[in-house]
């Protein structure tokens, strides 16, 4: 006869959920016989599951050559119009393959979580 099923339920404290953070974990269970399972399984595509905290747009400034251009901010009003695609990764990696052309040889090498429309791809390489 199976055993009756539980639910069970986890809160991270508010400290962890801060607007544009990614939250990676797994889950482990336990039976009555000390048979445990964790899940996302060891040979599974990506290593955990994971959501985004996100509390809406915030203004954005960048320039087009960092240090040689200046600044432009766009405001939350402004940014709202389009879709926002949140890259995640080191910042040493995202400076390497997007401005450093000794990285631009078709090798996959850097790793980051890719955030967009409410979905969130957790291990994607980049070139």
């Amino acid at each position: 006869m199976p055993w009756p099923a539980t639910t069970s339920s986890r809160a991270s404290p508010a400290a962890v959920q801060v607007h544009r953070r990614l939250i990676r974990y797994r889950l482990s269970a336990t039976d009555r016989d000390g048979n445990t399972v964790t899940v996302p399984y060891a040979d599974d595509p990506s290593p955990n599951f994971a959501y985004f905290v996100y509390d809406g747009v915030p203004a954005w400034t960048g320039a087009v050559q960092p240090g040689a251009t200046p600044a432009q901010t766009f405001e939350t009003r402004t940014m709202r119009q389009v879709r926002s695609y949140h890259l995640l990764s080191q910042s040493n990696d995202v400076w390497h393959c997007q401005y450093n052309g000794a990285f631009n040889d078709g090798t996959f090498r850097f790793e980051g979580a890719l955030v967009w429309a409410a979905r969130c791809m957790t291990t994607c390489a980049t070139a």
